[in-house]
Parts: structure tokens; sequence; C-alpha cells
């Protein structure tokens, strides 16, 4: 048996509290806050060849070739990869595409797509001449 004296009691006074060994209520621990994830970072796309600021002809085939690379799954390929011109629009995926451009400066953007939807891009700066 344990006697406890509470502050504000006068003299002479006394409460008597008892209590069996293990029945005393523990404070409750405040929750550990959960951590934020911190999101992955994009896809890398990279634009081996043609070279930024290049001049092509326009009756002339041009070979695009480009890689993507995820953070968390590797080597990306096929339709994650996706070519784009800025004269032309989309014109075709994977990791080596051949077209011919409008004649022009277009930019020409590769962009890959992770399995989650993140997506990362690079592009390039052609003159394409008629």
């Amino acid at each position: 048996m344990t006697t406890l004296f509470p502050d504000g009691f006068a003299p002479g006074d006394r409460l008597v509290i008892t209590w069996e060994k293990g029945s005393i209520p523990q404070p409750t621990p405040s929750p550990t806050p959960t951590p934020t994830p911190t999101p992955p970072p994009p896809p890398i796309a990279v634009i081996n060849h043609p070279g930024d600021a290049e001049t092509r002809s326009a009756i002339s085939d041009i070979l695009f070739v480009g890689t993507g690379r995820d953070h968390e799954g590797g080597t990306l390929t096929g339709s994650a990869l996706v070519w784009t011109s800025s004269l032309d629009g989309q014109f075709g995926t994977g990791g080596s595409v051949t077209a011919h451009l409008s004649p022009g400066n277009s930019v020409v953007t590769l962009t890959a797509t992770d399995t989650n939807g993140n997506t990362g891009s690079t592009s390039i700066s052609l003159t394409i001449t008629p």
C-alpha cells in the first residue's frame, strides 16, 4: 500500500490511495509522426544522336538515338521513350527511330516515362533544310 499527499490539502488532511502492483495506469506515448516519403527523382532521357544545333535535309532519313533510365527500374525501352518535334508532333517511340522532319527550325524532344507515370525529357534544336 502507498500513501500520497497531493498538493492543495491543508495540514492534517490526508488522502490514501491503494493499488496493486501493475495496476497503475501508464501514460500513453505520443504517436510518432510518420515521415513524408520523398518522391523518386524523374527518369533521365538522353539524346545521343543527332547532336544539338545540327543541320539536316528534309529529304534524308534522320536517325535519332536516345536512352532513358528510371532510378527505380533501370533502363526504359519501347513506348516508354517518345520522340516529338515542335514542327511535326510525335514521330516515333523507342531508343532508335528513323524519321523525316519538316523544313524549318525544329526542337526535338525525347521524353522518358517510368511505370509510375513520372516523366523526364531532354531536347535538341535542329535546322531542317528543304
